[in-house]
């Protein structure tokens, strides 16, 4: 059975939302080509106590479900799940917002057949425990880290933070 694993925010979404609440937050703009590192405390120099402090969860709740679509990663993406049995979305966002993120999957047609939020834990456990085959990710730092693992494709959504690295993806799906 091929199972194919799918990131979420940076994978599927843009960054628009995303750079507006930075922006509130912290007082000055930030724009999507602000964010130059996936490490986003790091690409702003702040603090991870300080990006933290950001993410409330009414922040959150408002994210998970506004979130702004990147309609080409979504083609994209439910393009090559066509070629799986079974597609998971499986992100490191909080179970708390199951139902926004289902809303927002649907709302944004992407095509999957289960949802696995981990509460920002690590997703590689759940790789092997759904016996996933390729995964999907706009997070280059988890690509490399994936790329010793045995039998597993590796997709690398390309973002401005992830664009000039090198990287060991088997594969990079452009979307300009």
């Amino acid at each position: 059975m091929k199972t194919i694993a799918i990131d979420i925010d940076g994978t599927l979404t843009g960054n628009d939302l995303e750079c507006a609440i930075y922006s509130a937050k912290l007082g000055r703009p930030i724009l999507p080509h602000d964010l130059i590192d996936y490490n986003v405390a790091k690409a702003l120099s702040i603090t991870e106590d300080e990006e933290r402090a950001i993410w409330d969860k009414k922040t959150i709740d408002l994210f998970y479900d506004n979130a702004d679509p990147d309609i080409a990663a979504i083609k994209k993406v439910n393009q090559i799940s066509e070629e799986y049995d079974a597609v998971i979305i499986l992100s490191k966002r909080f179970s708390y917002g199951y139902d926004a993120t289902l809303r927002w999957l649907k709302r944004n047609k992407v095509y999957f057949n289960k949802l696995v939020l981990t509460n920002e834990q690590d997703k590689t456990p759940f790789l092997d425990l759904y016996k996933v085959n390729t995964i999907v990710e706009d997070n280059d730092y988890y690509i490399d880290y994936l790329s010793g693992k045995a039998n597993l494709y590796t997709y690398l959504v390309e973002r401005p933070y992830n664009k000039n690295k090198t990287t060991m993806a088997n594969e990079i799906i452009k979307l300009t």
